[in-house]
């Protein structure tokens, strides 16, 4: 006589709406560059849904911040790659970005008639 499966009890509840295919998805769109809320519509997940698994998953948040990182150390990997390849654009665009020397500082001025300060008047819309 075969022998009858012992059940297991169902623990009720709703599923989990964070499955490994949706972790998946979510590292895909970390990696990226996407902030949370893109991240969880290109998911298909809730933000509510997202901050749960957060708490419920200690680490998770770690994981996060690793893929978040990807992208620009990548970015970075990529200039550094096209510096060392003596692009001089990517040079100067490099310098004018992170070197106070290579970036003027712009100032744009307002003066009113015959250089002197800007008039204003202003008031309520009358019924009249």
């Amino acid at each position: 006589m075969a022998e009858a499966k012992k059940k297991t009890k169902d623990k009720g509840g709703r599923p989990l709406a964070v499955t490994p295919e949706v972790v998946g998805k979510l590292e895909k769109a970390f990696t990226v560059g996407a902030n949370i809320t893109q991240a969880c519509d290109f998911a298909g997940i809730s933000r509510d849904a997202y901050y749960n698994y957060c708490e419920r998953n200690e680490g998770f948040t770690d994981k996060v911040a690793e893929w978040s990182a990807r992208t620009g150390l990548r970015a970075k990997y990529n200039i550094h790659k096209a510096i060392e390849a003596e692009d001089v654009d990517v040079s100067k665009w490099y310098l004018e970005r992170t070197d106070d020397a290579f970036n003027p500082k712009k100032r744009a001025e307002i003066t009113g008639t015959d250089g002197g300060a800007v008039q204003i008047e202003f008031g309520w819309a009358s019924d009249e």
